[in-house]
C-alpha cells in the first residue's frame, strides 16, 4: 500500500470539510463588513484591519473552544440534562458518559482545524494591512 503525499492529504481534507472551511470563512468575514458599515467609511484601511483582527481572534476562539471540547472539557454540561440508565438499570456516572464520548470523538478529531487555519489567515491578513499603513 502506497502512503499518500503530504500536499494529496490536505487537497483532500479540504474537499471533504470544504462546508466547515466556508463556516469558517462566513465567520471571519462578516466583522469586516458589519465594522466598515458602523462606521460607515469604506476606504480607511484600519477598519478592514480592525474587522480582520475580529473576526481572526473569533475564529481562534471557537478553534480553541473545540479543542477543550475534543478533550471532553464540556462533558458535563451534555450530561446532566440527558443522565439515562443503563440497560442493566443502573444510572450513568459523568465517567461512563466520558468514555463513551471519547469512542464517538475518535472519527472527529480534526474538527478545529479549518476554524484555526481560516483564522490564521485573518490574522495574517490584518497584520499586514496594519503594518503596511
Amino acid at each position: 500500500m502506497k502512503k499518500k503525499s503530504f500536499i494529496l492529504s490536505i487537497i483532500e481534507f479540504f474537499t471533504d470539510h470544504w462546508a466547515r472551511f466556508g463556516i469558517a470563512f462566513f465567520i471571519g468575514i462578516v466583522p469586516v463588513i458589519v465594522y466598515n458599515a458602523v462606521y460607515n467609511n469604506w476606504l480607511l484601511v484600519i477598519n478592514y484591519c480592525n474587522g480582520f483582527f475580529i473576526g481572526a481572534a473569533s475564529l481562534l476562539a471557537v478553534s480553541a473552544l473545540s479543542v477543550f471540547n475534543l478533550y471532553g472539557a464540556f462533558d458535563i454540561f451534555s450530561y446532566l440534562p440527558g443522565r439515562k440508565k443503563m440497560e442493566n438499570g443502573k444510572i450513568e456516572t459523568l465517567y461512563d458518559y466520558s468514555e463513551r464520548k471519547k469512542l464517538t470523538r475518535g472519527k472527529f478529531k480534526l474538527v478545529f482545524v479549518p476554524y484555526l487555519v481560516v483564522g490564521v489567515v485573518f490574522l495574517l491578513v490584518s497584520l499586514i494591512l496594519y503594518f503596511n499603513i
